[in-house]
């Protein structure tokens, strides 16, 4: 079963909301950078569902906090 979670994800000179995939194996030859993706759009189809989900992914980042912060390029 494979499992994520939200992260920070540093683009340049700002921060955006990512997902993580820490269960997927990591190539041999990178960086080591757990898998995630680059930014996660939010929709809901109520004002307490969207807050559910924003809440869920704060408290995501401050647990996991920042997938690639010491990335020089942070694309």
């Amino acid at each position: 079963m494979m499992t994520w979670h939200y992260v920070a994800v540093k683009k340049k000179n700002e921060y955006t909301v990512g997902e993580c995939f820490p269960g997927l194996k990591v190539e041999e030859t990178s960086n080591k950078t757990l898998p995630y993706t680059g930014s996660t759009y939010f929709s809901a189809e109520s004002v307490e569902d969207l807050v559910r989900w924003l809440r869920t992914a704060a408290d995501d980042i401050e647990k996991y906090g920042c997938v690639n912060e010491n990335n020089e390029d942070n694309t």
